[in-house]
């Protein structure tokens, strides 16, 4: 036990006559959490089936970043096995890449109601693509694959029959 404490004695004043007070306190408190570059997320985390579900990607970084040009987002539904994504729309062609710029967002809206259950969005980010063609032409060096939290969409009541 002694030996324990005079070590973090030993520890405390290297660190004072390293760093000074101030330096001691400093690495004693939490540091913030780091701000993501790029965030999806929806706005809300409940929802009736009669509601639209807003989705948004906020590019908080210092460069551009690229989504595919058609059907950008995955919707997944939660089941036994995790998360199963499927494209929020079937394309006939990828189409031209969206480019957000550092501090944009962009944002789609669709109906709740076919969307029963727990659900959460996906979809791939690319940086450093060449503009104007379609992800799949524009030489992208990187890629991120992110998803928004959790929501629920309640179903719709059950009509009430009368006899």
């Amino acid at each position: 036990m002694f030996r324990n404490f005079s070590f973090f004695v030993v520890f405390i004043s290297i660190m004072i006559l390293d760093r000074g007070c101030d330096g001691i306190l400093s690495w004693l408190e939490p540091t913030p959490p780091p701000k993501k570059e790029v965030v999806l997320y929806t706005n809300k985390l409940y929802y009736n089936a009669t509601e639209n579900v807003v989705v948004t990607l906020k590019n908080n970084g210092s460069t551009p970043v690229f989504l595919p040009g058609c059907s950008p987002f995955s919707i997944a539904d939660k089941n036994d096995s995790g998360w199963v994504a499927h494209p929020l729309y079937v394309c006939v062609w990828e189409g031209f890449a969206k480019k957000i710029d550092p501090g944009g967002t962009y944002q789609e809206t669709f109906a709740a109601a076919p969307f029963v259950g727990w659900h959460k969005m996906f979809t791939t980010v690319y940086w450093e693509c060449k503009d104007g063609l379609p992800i799949s032409q524009a030489e992208c060096r990187e890629e991120k694959r992110i998803a928004s939290a959790e929501f629920y969409v309640k179903p719709l009541p059950k009509p009430i029959q009368i006899h």
